[in-house]
């Protein structure tokens, strides 16, 4: 199960590996995510879903993730990737107009929702917005590894030719999108940070994309294990849940934390 416990002197941290949209067939959650859920006296989550201003991103949205002035798809990507794009857009009954003004990540981000959403899978059964209801419900402390305007201002910083390659390969792999979300959830059923790390990102057929990698996986991860590190140095017992693709791989969050830290993986009763 991807719950582990870390222990430091008298500190307590449950790092949870969140997958952020699951089906119904998820629930109810293993007994012992509920249990360190109870004895957390504080949650810490990637980003607070409450401070989500929903004009604000929406305003960050149409800066970064839309084209401004004459640009559009049709002029800015190559021939052979409007082809794809646009084959692919007729199988998903999607309009060309429609999407035209965007820029290739925020494209990709869409259409790996729709892709999302049509196996299922819903962002509001995700295991971070379960928990964090659930905390605010309570009334324990609520913070954040991360913010969800940095998340949005990362995912925009690449090259509008990796942005490019970035999109084809999304369309290219979307046909094993339900395989690799069934390959992935069971993974993390059993708590297989590596297997699910492997399935997402080990095995990227696109060389050039190793450096977006980096940069959305490896870099993420020193961040937020520095972070996590802080909690282990009070009294308090704490639930940290973020991305489950963040704790496996040799540079992944559990890799990564100080070696005087006990680690055991929780099992699910």
């Amino acid at each position: 199960m991807s719950l582990w416990k870390i222990k430091r002197g008298e500190a307590v941290v449950y790092l949870l590996g969140s997958v952020h949209a699951l089906t119904p067939e998820a629930y109810p959650l293993p007994n012992s995510m509920e249990r360190a859920f109870k004895e957390s006296s504080q949650t810490v989550f990637e980003v607070d879903l409450s401070q989500a201003n929903e004009e604000v991103i929406s305003k960050l949205v149409r800066e970064l993730g839309f084209y401004h002035s004459s640009r559009t798809l049709q002029t800015e990507l190559s021939e052979d990737t409007l082809k794809l794009l646009k084959s692919h857009l007729a199988e998903k009954a999607i309009q060309f107009e429609a999407v035209q003004t965007m820029k290739p990540w925020f494209l990709s981000l869409k259409l790996a929702m729709d892709e999302l959403a049509s196996l299922e899978y819903e962002a509001e059964l995700g295991i971070d917005r379960y928990f964090q209801l659930k905390a605010r419900s309570t009334g324990k402390p609520v913070m954040q590894l991360e913010s969800i305007s940095g998340q949005l201002q990362l995912l925009a910083s690449d090259s509008p030719d990796i942005q490019e390659l970035s999109l084809r390969a999304g369309i290219e792999e979307s046909s094993k999108a339900a395989q690799q979300l069934e390959t992935l959830v069971d993974a993390w059923r059993r708590g297989d940070a590596d297997e699910m790390w492997r399935v997402a990102v080990g095995n990227s057929t696109y060389p050039a994309l190793d450096a977006q990698i980096e940069k959305l996986i490896d870099s993420r991860n020193a961040l937020m294990a520095k972070k996590i590190a802080e909690y282990l140095q009070s009294k308090q017992t704490t639930l940290v849940v973020v991305g489950a693709l963040h704790m496996g791989g040799e540079r992944g969050i559990l890799n990564l934390m100080s070696a005087d830290d006990v680690i055991e993986q929780m099992g699910p009763e």
